[in-house]
Order: C-alpha cells, then structure tokens, then sequence
C-alpha cells in the first residue's frame, strides 16, 4: 500500500504539473490574468498540493505488514476514477480548438456518461443537463464577467 500510494502521489504530482504548465501556455494573451484557463489552472495547483499531502503522507505512513486485512479496490469506481482523468486530459488539450461551448458540451457528456448508472434511461436528461449548464456557464463568465473564451469550430457561427 506504502508503494502504490508512492507512486500514484508522484504521478498525480507530474500530471498536475504538466497540466498547469499547458495552461500557462495555452492561455491568450488578450485574456489578462483571468480568462478560460484560470479554472483549470486553479484545479491542477489543488490537485498538486494535494498530491503532495498524500505523498507526505504515504512516506510517513507506518508499515501494515501486521494487518492481514486486504483492501478491496471497486474495479467500476476505479474505472471510472481513470475515464474522468482522461476525460478531462483530453477537454483541456482541445479546449482552445474545439471551443468552449463545443468541448464543454461534449464534456458534460461523456462525464455524466461515466457516472449515470443508466444511459440508455436518461440520455435525453443528459442533453439537456449538459445543454443549460453550458448555456448558463457561457452566460455567467462571458456576459456578467466579460471573460472571453475561445470560439473554436463555433466561430464562424457564433
């Protein structure tokens, strides 16, 4: 356990690193301080600090070699776990090509595909759900902040 938790910590801990170094990159110019890729900045810093935590942590941890008990891992909830992060690997890579309404839709779609027990059920919820949550984000940032977000494939419509 001491080791997994080891190497899961040192992982995360590039992966937020690299993340947020894209982000600094992938940010325009026009946009200040504050734009599209503020958020995602500010989640892979909170994902750093916390990946270090665990680290500290997992280092510090006592050996369990005592303990006989084996945790079982939810292969579903893991596996969902890793479809998330990757989910969300490739919505920050194409989010300045795609554009925000695009990708944020697509996003919302295949997030609430992973988690919703019962697709085929609900998918029209999910359209819908995933429709006015981009809708109302692109209203909040773009009309009462006056953040510009990347157009994309939209552009020419929008």
């Amino acid at each position: 356990n001491k080791m997994k938790d080891i190497s899961a910590s040192i992982v995360l801990i590039v992966f937020s690193v690299f993340g947020y170094f894209y982000c600094v990159k992938h940010t325009l110019p026009q946009e200040g301080d504050i734009g599209s890729m503020y958020l995602p900045k500010i989640i892979f810093v909170c994902l750093l600090i916390l990946s270090i935590i665990k680290l500290i942590g997992a280092i510090n941890m006592k050996s369990r070699a005592n303990v006989s008990s084996k945790t079982k891992i939810d292969k579903k909830i893991f596996a969902q776990g890793i479809a998330t992060i990757i989910a969300t690997g490739i919505y920050c890579c194409f989010f300045n090509e795609i554009g925000f309404l695009a990708s944020t839709f697509i996003y919302l779609v295949v997030q609430m595909g992973i988690f919703v027990p019962s697709v085929k059920e609900n998918w029209k919820r999910i359209l819908v759900v995933s429709v006015m949550t981009t809708v109302a984000v692109e209203v909040i940032f773009v009309e009462l902040f006056e953040m510009i977000m990347p157009a994309g494939i939209l552009s020419g419509i929008l």
